[in-house]
Parts: C-alpha cells; structure tokens; sequence
C-alpha cells in the first residue's frame, strides 16, 4: 500500500522546494552583478578618471581603493610652491593625485609641519583635476590610465599626432614649462579638457636647435623631430580636468 504524506508535510516540501529554486535564481542573477568590478582607468574629462567622479568625496573614494593606496600628499607645482593633494594608488604604476577644491591652501615649503597640516584638512570633496605623472627614473613602469581616445603616458610624439589628426607644437624650454603643448584652443578637440607635458631628452635645445622658435617660448613642432628620436620624446604628464 502506498502511503501518502500528509497535507501538512507536502505543503512543507513544497514551500521548501520553491524557495530553494527561487534562491537558486536569485544567486544566477545576483552573482555577476554583485561581484565587485573591476578597477578601471579610463579618463573621461569633464566627467571622470577611473573611480574618480565630479561628484566624489575623498571620504567616499577611500572605500573603493585598496587599503594603503591612498593618502594625503605635498606636491610641488613649481616655483617653490606645493599644494596639499590626495595621492591614490600609492607606490603602482597608476599613482594619481587629485586636486580638491575645498582644499585650496598653497605651501611655501615642505616641512614636517607643513606635512603635518596638509593631512590635518578636513575630509575633501569636489574634485577639481586629477594629475598623472610618468616616473622618470622608472620610465619602463607602465600606467593602465588613458582616454577614450587612446592617449596615455609614455606615448612617443608619433602616436600623440595620430591621435590628434596633426603635428603639434611643444615648449623644449629648460624652465617649469618645457615641454607643454602650445597652441592648445578649441580647434584640438582631442585635447579637451586635458593639458599634456612632453618629455624631451636634455641636449634637445643643441641637436634640433635649427628647428626651435626661441622667441616663441622655445616652441618645437613634433613633425621636425627626427624619425629614429622620437621615440625619447613622450608624454611624461597628463592633467585631467573634472569640471566645465
């Protein structure tokens, strides 16, 4: 004889195996969306770099970065001075330091107080630029940032005219400015809310000095850069901005 379950076990059975299938889709469907993306770092100006938002705080940044990788530096900006920054991705390849703009004290020196005083604001927001930098005495260290147009640290003058559509003119000044990108207006729409810094080896001001305009803040056009040196000529900073 077969005996049947009662109506209260098979009622019992029955709400268990629907939850355990309604459980079993909900891990299908939750599993790719609730693993944590991937770190990208892809530079939209205007918008973002990589994890860096208009509307990010540095409060909110700290829970999205790997522990130890980010920190409250001093950075020198040239002509003696130094603005109180954040660095993130500390000691990697993609090291990146933002700009704040309710941070905006500027330092004459950098002391242990100074230091001090810089990590000592308080929690920023409203980040106004974000600046990358190829280490110089690293210079095979690779950096994973880039635009969505390609442009990138480490690219010779020869990848940068592609990108852009023309040669372009560049400082080779032996000054805080040498090698800026000049004559950057409206029309080079690749350079868009970005500002680049080109890399040019020490004795260029001798070697290319026929083609340099000295009356013209040292200006160097990347097309008279000879074929087999331009490899020594690459992008060694990029300045985003990440407001209008």
């Amino acid at each position: 004889m077969l005996l049947l379950p009662p109506k209260e076990v098979k009622d019992m059975v029955r709400s268990s195996s629907i939850a355990l299938l309604a459980l079993g889709a909900g891990l299908l469907l939750a599993g790719p969306a609730a693993a944590q993306p991937a770190m990208d770092f892809i530079i939209e100006p205007g918008k973002r770099a990589g994890p860096v938002t208009r509307g990010m705080t540095e409060a909110r940044l700290r829970t999205l970065l790997p522990k130890g990788q980010m920190k409250r530096v001093l950075r020198s900006v040239g002509e003696g001075n130094y603005d109180c920054v954040t660095e993130i991705f500390s000691g990697t390849g993609n090291a990146a330091f933002i700009n704040w703009g309710t941070i905006t004290k500027t330092y004459e020196e950098e002391t242990p107080k100074t230091r001090r005083d810089c990590q000592n604001q308080p929690s920023a927001s409203k980040p106004q630029g974000i600046t990358l930098e190829r280490e110089l005495d690293q210079p095979d260290k690779g950096s994973a940032w880039r635009t969505k147009n390609g442009i990138r640290l480490g690219m010779t003058v020869r990848e940068l005219e592609a990108v852009m559509g023309e040669p372009f003119d560049f400082s080779v000044c032996a000054c805080d400015y040498g090698g800026v990108i000049l004559n950057t207006g409206g029309e080079r729409k690749a350079l868009s809310g970005i500002a680049l810094m080109i890399d040019f080896p020490d004795d260029t001001e001798v070697t290319l000095k026929i083609f340099i305009r000295i009356d013209e803040d040292f200006a160097l056009k990347s097309s008279d850069v000879p074929e087999a040196a331009a490899k020594n000529f690459v992008v060694r900073q990029l300045i985003v901005s990440l407001t209008d």
